[in-house]
């Protein structure tokens, strides 16, 4: 069992990840879990912590603690849409994080989003790692018909070459291609 607890945490106040008894909860978040129960309406928003960690830790019951710092998984500013979208893995596999694909960031969330703490609104929510979008290898294709028939890919007719549609429109190509039939 692994229970959650944070940095700069209340004292006394933890949530639990992996079922099971013995987290310690303060009595607002008890009380919330279990009107929540009752009532027949669960949601991982119960489970938050109330402090706003900058790190979250998450401790197995042999003391092995694990932390993780969502940000640190961010890529750099100006990195590429696809080399950044490469960090949207590792961070959506953290269980206390999330990918923001809007933003291109890391941060520290659950499944509905990233915690209210943090002020970060988010059009495109990645909370697990299973849904990162697959780089389609635009770059590999070598004809204007193969690449315009693709929906992730646009053939830039100007330097004869195919790439991501998020890469095409911020390239500068002069003759962006989207439709196989303009090929011929």
């Amino acid at each position: 069992m692994w229970r959650a607890t944070s940095n700069n945490q209340d004292q006394g106040e933890s949530s639990s990840r992996g079922g099971g008894g013995g987290a310690k909860w303060s009595g607002s978040l008890r009380a919330g879990a279990v009107l929540a129960t009752l009532l027949g309406v669960w949601s991982l928003r119960a489970l938050q912590v109330s402090s706003a960690p900058t790190a979250k830790s998450w401790v197995r019951e042999d003391g092995h603690v694990s932390v993780v710092n969502c940000s640190a998984l961010s890529p750099p500013p100006d990195t590429q849409f696809w080399q950044a979208m490469d960090r949207c893995y590792d961070c959506a596999a953290e269980p206390s994080c999330g990918f923001c694909q809007s933003t291109l960031t890391c941060v520290a969330g659950n499944l509905q989003g990233p915690f209210d703490r943090y002020q970060v609104w988010c059009s495109d929510w990645i909370p697990e790692a299973e849904a990162c979008p697959v780089n389609p290898q635009c770059d590999t294709i070598t004809d204007c018909g193969t690449c315009a028939a693709s929906d992730e890919c646009v053939w830039c007719a100007s330097d004869a070459s195919c790439m991501a549609v998020e890469e095409g429109f911020g390239s500068g190509c002069k003759a962006l291609v989207r439709a196989a039939v303009s090929c011929e």
